[in-house]
């Protein structure tokens, strides 16, 4: 599956000025009969002109095509911002932005672990 971005020109055919603007089009070859056997920027601008051009030989216009660009299909990854379990700063690590945060989340978590530990203990003696 390619893409295409082309862009043309419309001119009068008799005094060749420019009519309107200039105009961006994308291709899509998979989808666009017309286009599904292009397998280069040649063959996408010859094909686009022949089309405009022979669709109404008697036209007044006449398409010119001055520029195809291939473009491609690929998304664009979008780092998530990584916060940091104890500080939460953005972090390049997945967890902790020093090794500092990481000791003070660990004795934190041991400390609530003990303290949850002797109360449910506690809860069972009594």
């Amino acid at each position: 599956m390619t893409k295409y971005k082309v862009t043309a020109q419309a001119y009068n055919r008799k005094t060749r000025k420019k009519i309107g603007k200039l105009r961006t089009e994308t291709i899509d070859t998979k989808t666009n009969v017309l286009f599904k056997t292009s397998t280069n920027t040649t063959n996408v601008k010859r094909r686009y002109e022949s089309f405009w051009n022979k669709l109404n030989p008697k036209s007044k216009e006449v398409v010119y095509v001055s520029k195809v660009v291939k473009t491609t299909n690929k998304k664009m990854k979008t780092k998530k911002e990584i916060l940091c379990l104890y500080c939460s700063t953005p972090t390049k690590n997945k967890e902790f932005c020093k090794g500092e945060c990481r000791k003070l989340f660990n004795m934190g978590y041991k400390e609530n672990n003990l303290r949850a530990s002797k109360r449910s203990y506690r809860g069972l003696r009594a």
